[in-house]
């Protein structure tokens, strides 16, 4: 059974993984069992930029750590941590940013390997066999020269999705699968958000500047394809709610109600996909 978590401050989750100070913790919230986990030495010159759990109960109860360091504020060096044999390896694996930022503290496992999305670069993925990186992934067509915003990207249906809007304004979001053999983005589906807009009038921006930001609040935590009941969901996080979008039929299900409380100020009122993490129930060892 899967499900998806919406975490908050005050300590940094990535799906299993807490960092309480300087210590790594892996937990199991169905077990209640925790781990700590050493840390892996690192250069003087070398910053800590993300680190991400890999974990597939299908395939082992072991899980890996990939750690990924900024040397020199050009250049990023990959660690990986194996359960399994409980020791970090060094991967010799480099990567160059120029310039360009990729969303490290949320990568996607799928096909093999971990990817990570920037918004105008395309994406990168980690090889968990070889322990190398793949050649970078182009975005999927878009006539401007970078996405406006990126609804979401992560795993669903053993998919790989990638869903954006290409202009600041534009109601129309667009849906992409990745083919298995990387060769290109499928477009899926094109939403049509208008009907959203006008049941929720408060996912308009008041003070939309078009230079600057986008028209809406369009935040998606996850996106639900269930092949079986051939549904397929973009779950919606609007001001105070989740709500869940059937393309479909074109209904809309209010199912969560979210009190931010204290921990709303300073923070935007909606949760994105970098926001959700999915959680599935194991009873492997930590």
């Amino acid at each position: 059974m899967v499900y998806y978590a919406l975490l908050l401050p005050p300590f940094l989750m990535i799906a299993p993984i807490m960092i309480f100070g300087r210590k790594l913790v892996v937990f199991n919230p169905t077990t209640n069992q925790r781990r700590i986990i050493p840390r892996e030495k690192k250069l003087a010159v070398e910053k800590h930029r993300a680190i991400n759990i890999v974990f597939d109960p299908s395939k082992s109860d072991h899980y890996m750590i990939v750690c990924v360091l900024v040397y020199d504020k050009k250049e990023f060096r990959f660690k990986v941590y194996s359960s399994e044999t409980g020791v970090w390896s060094e991967t010799g694996v480099t990567f160059r940013k120029r310039g360009v930022r990729y969303y490290f503290e949320r990568g996607v496992l799928w096909n093999g390997g971990f990817h990570w999305v920037s918004k105008s670069s395309g994406t990168l993925c980690f090889d968990l066999d070889n322990l190398c990186l793949r050649t970078v992934i182009p975005h999927p067509q878009n006539p401007s020269s970078e996405w406006c915003h990126i609804c979401f990207f992560g795993e669903s249906g053993r998919h790989l999705y990638f869903i954006g809007l290409d202009k600041s304004d534009a109601t129309l979001i667009k849906v992409f699968s990745l083919k298995r053999d990387y060769s290109e983005w499928v477009v899926k589906h094109c939403i049509d958000i208008a009907p959203l807009i006008t049941l929720y009038p408060s996912m308009v921006v008041d003070d939309y500047e078009p230079i600057y930001r986008e028209r809406f609040h369009l935040d998606m935590p996850c996106f639900v394809v269930d092949e079986k009941e051939k549904e397929t969901m973009p779950v919606i996080s609007i001001e105070g709610k989740l709500i869940a979008y059937e393309i479909n039929n074109m209904t809309v299900k209010e199912f969560a109600k979210v009190d931010f409380g204290d921990l709303s100020k300073g923070r935007a009122l909606n949760y994105d996909w970098q926001a959700a993490y999915r959680h599935t129930e194991t009873l492997a060892c930590v």
